[in-house]
C-alpha cells in the first residue's frame, strides 16, 4: 500500500494541468508573482511553470540542484532583480530572506506523513519569518495547487488541505 501511495503522489505533484491552472491564476493576478518562490515536483514542470511567467514578462530564477548558489538567488530576489524563483527542492536550512511573503506549492507531498508535512512546513517556513525593520504588517501567502476530485484516492489532497487550513490563522 505505501508504494501505491508514492505512485498516486507522484501522479497528483505533476499533474498536467496544474502549470495551466497557476497560468490561469497569474493573469488574473499578476502581482502574486512577486517576491515568491514557487516549488515544482522536477525539472519539466518547473520549465512549464517558466514558461508561464515569461507569458507575463515576470522576471524568474530556477533553482533545480542542492549544489545550485542559493543564497545568490535569494539576494537577487531580495533586491528586487527578479520576481520569483522557481525551485525543485527545499531551500537549505539557515537560509533566511525576510521580506518573501509568498509561496506557491505547485507540488506538495500528499498524506499526512511526518515527511511530507516537515517539507510542507519548511517550505511555507521561508515566508512566515517575521520583518519587523521593513514591513512590520507582513501577511504571508501560501498557494497551495490541489486536484480536486470525488474518488478517494484524492483523499491525501483533501488531508493535507484540512491539515493547511487548520495550521493557518
Amino acid at each position: 500500500i505505501e508504494e501505491r501511495a508514492i505512485q498516486i503522489s507522484r501522479v497528483y505533484k505533476t499533474a498536467e494541468n496544474k502549470p495551466d491552472c497557476f497560468h490561469a491564476f497569474i493573469k488574473s493576478n499578476p502581482s502574486s508573482v512577486s517576491n515568491c518562490i514557487i516549488f515544482c515536483a522536477e525539472h519539466e514542470q518547473g520549465d512549464q511553470i517558466g514558461e508561464k511567467l515569461n507569458d507575463i514578462n515576470k522576471k524568474f530564477t530556477r533553482i533545480y540542484d542542492e549544489n545550485a548558489n542559493q543564497k545568490d538567488a535569494l539576494d537577487r530576489l531580495a533586491n528586487k532583480e527578479i520576481d520569483a524563483i522557481v525551485a525543485c527542492i527545499s531551500f537549505s536550512q539557515g537560509i533566511d530572506i525576510k521580506s518573501l511573503d509568498k509561496i506557491f506549492l505547485v507540488a506538495s507531498k500528499t498524506g499526512s506523513s511526518d515527511e511530507g508535512h516537515r517539507e510542507t512546513i519548511q517550505r511555507i517556513g521561508r515566508c512566515i519569518r517575521l520583518d519587523k525593520e521593513n514591513n512590520p504588517e507582513k501577511v504571508a501567502k501560501v498557494f497551495d495547487l490541489v486536484l480536486k476530485k470525488d474518488d478517494e484516492d484524492i483523499q491525501a489532497e483533501n488531508n493535507r488541505k484540512l491539515w493547511l487550513t487548520n495550521i493557518s490563522i
